[in-house]
């Protein structure tokens, strides 16, 4: 109960819930703990330094009870007893994100502004949705006088107040229209780019938020496909492939002609490596709508993987058709001529492209076969020794290089 009126900001019947949990036992940390909290936001002091206190003469080891401690020293600008709490905190739990990030703002009030950077930048890396961290950070930087670092620690700093500020506004909207799937379906969204803005990295409670907003859009609206749509995406975000699939079945029963689903569904079975349960949704899809490109570079793997040569070969060109400049399906097309021996002037034009798009070692190799089929060997060397410079220890350029060395010109006379 003491919980529950924190919560939703009952602050003294809080109290009075934890002085009664207290009553029947004196020895329960929680109850000391959550008197500290309300007092801390009640700004009593005295009241909240003697409840954590309380508590860590009960039990010694309370990460939380050191920072909280120290929090209230902090906040009454006595830093040299706080930093110490706060070191203590961490070294009872080193992956303590908001114990570091008042250590390094505990730093900054004394100047010790090496020690501040350090501090925040473990707060960042336990925590990288760590808005206000950022900002701090970025302060340390201009004080330091690296300039590059803070700017593009303020700009991360901006994305993700920008999309916190978005996820805010929305709940906001969602209070005023709290029957309506489509409020809760932006909200979900907003969560979902919210997640998405820490390194390229899903960060799960947001999306675990996501998943609550899409289940309310779904009970509002049963038959709501982005809604099953969105959620199936978060559902493979979080590994749980299972729950995708029925959502995108879902999706396709409600709506058999609808390509994303197809499209969707299909690579999460490529993912799972369901190589046979995949093909049939990107043949649907690409019968739907013709102009997705991904799906006909995906079917002319799909194909030539199975030996159908022709039907490879015309998925590949349709993908080229709509997306002339995707390196990858050049490339394909390219060693399926060779490996073929048929069309090699176009294979040396799709290999020749690709590698200038995108120079990896596969598209090396791919250039060097080409070379390599056209009788072109010194050429091919050249090319193959290119992708092993880049991969050396990989057997199948080595396997080609040997192929090459071995051609009619290199051998003894």
């Amino acid at each position: 109960m003491g919980v529950a009126y924190r919560e939703t900001k009952q602050l003294e019947p809080a109290i009075r819930q934890y002085q009664t949990a207290l009553a029947h036992d004196p020895n329960l940390t929680p109850a000391y703990i959550g008197l500290g909290l309300i007092y801390t936001d009640l700004g009593r002091w005295d009241e909240a330094e003697n409840a954590y206190k309380r508590a860590l003469e009960i039990d010694p080891r309370l990460a939380a009870g050191y920072h909280n401690l120290g929090f209230v020293y902090s906040r009454r600008g006595r830093y040299e007893k706080a930093i110490p709490l706060y070191r203590h905190a961490i070294r009872l739990n080193p992956e303590l994100a908001y114990a570091h990030y008042e250590l390094g703002l505990a730093y900054i009030k004394q100047g010790l502004w090496d020690a501040a950077l350090d501090a925040f930048r473990q707060t960042v890396a336990l925590d990288a949705d760590h808005i206000s961290a950022y900002y701090n950070l970025a302060q340390v930087y201009i004080h330091r006088g690296e300039i590059h670092a803070a700017e593009a620690t303020l700009a991360t700093f901006k994305k993700l107040s920008d999309a916190e500020e978005r996820v805010q506004w929305r709940k906001r909207y969602v209070e005023k229209n709290p029957d309506s799937p489509q409020v809760y379906l932006d909200l979900a969204s907003a969560y979902v780019q919210r997640s998405q803005l820490s390194e390229g990295k899903f960060r799960e409670p947001k999306l675990h938020d996501a998943h609550r907003a899409y289940k309310q859009a779904i009970r509002l609206d049963a038959n709501h496909l982005e809604a099953y749509l969105g959620r199936a995406s978060v559902y493979v975000a979080l590994n749980n492939p299972s729950r995708a699939i029925a959502d995108y079945q879902r999706v396709l029963t409600l709506a058999p002609n609808f390509p994303k689903a197809h499209l969707e569904l299909g690579e999460l079975f490529l993912q799972q490596g369901l190589v046979e349960a995949a093909q049939p949704h990107y043949e649907s899809a690409i019968q739907i709508d013709p102009t997705f490109a991904q799906a006909h570079a995906v079917l002319g793997a799909i194909y030539s993987e199975h030996g159908e040569r022709d039907r490879a070969i015309q998925s590949y060109q349709c993908a080229l058709a709509l997306a002339p400049e995707h390196a990858q399906v050049l490339n394909n097309l390219a060693w399926l001529y060779a490996e073929n021996d048929i069309h090699l002037d176009e294979a040396l034009s799709l290999a020749e492209k690709a590698v200038s798009l995108q120079p990896h070692p596969v598209h090396l190799d791919t250039l060097a076969w080409v070379y390599y089929k056209r009788g072109e060997y010194g050429l091919a060397e050249a090319a193959i020794r290119k992708a092993l410079a880049l991969d050396p220890e990989n057997e199948a350029y080595l396997s080609h290089l040997k192929a090459i060395q071995a051609n009619p010109f290199n051998s003894p006379r």
